[in-house]
């Protein structure tokens, strides 16, 4: 479930106060003002994810670019050809990274580095 919302294909039964609770803390869009100080963000959304995944990101970009001094300190990388996983699913036993995988961690190395090189 992401954003309150089920996975394509996720069987959806009744909504229990549990489950509702635990929908409205995995809700970062409604709870970027929560977030007290300004850290940089990435955020990396592949090309193929759920369709939900990927308007959840931006939308939490845009929440939080309204709330920075520094917009710019907030990025959002799409990843051509990723789906949600990052590896073959089931994902239960170690295997090769898929290529796509390979770009976000390659995406991720840079992005710190520059902030670490940046302190």
């Amino acid at each position: 479930m992401e954003g309150g919302r089920p996975r394509a294909g996720q069987r959806q039964g009744p909504w229990t106060a549990e489950s509702r609770a635990t929908a409205d803390d995995l809700d970062f869009v409604a709870r970027a003002d929560e977030l007290t100080g300004q850290p940089p963000l990435l955020l990396i959304s592949g090309e193929l994810d759920r369709p939900v995944s990927r308007t959840d990101a931006m939308a939490l970009v845009g929440a939080l670019r309204e709330r920075y001094a520094r917009p710019d300190e907030i990025e959002l990388v799409t990843v051509a050809d990723l789906a949600h996983p990052l590896a073959d699913e089931p994902g239960l036993e170690p295997a090769p990274q898929l290529p796509a995988t390979t770009v976000v961690d390659d995406t991720l190395t840079r992005w710190f580095l520059r902030r670490l090189m940046a302190t």
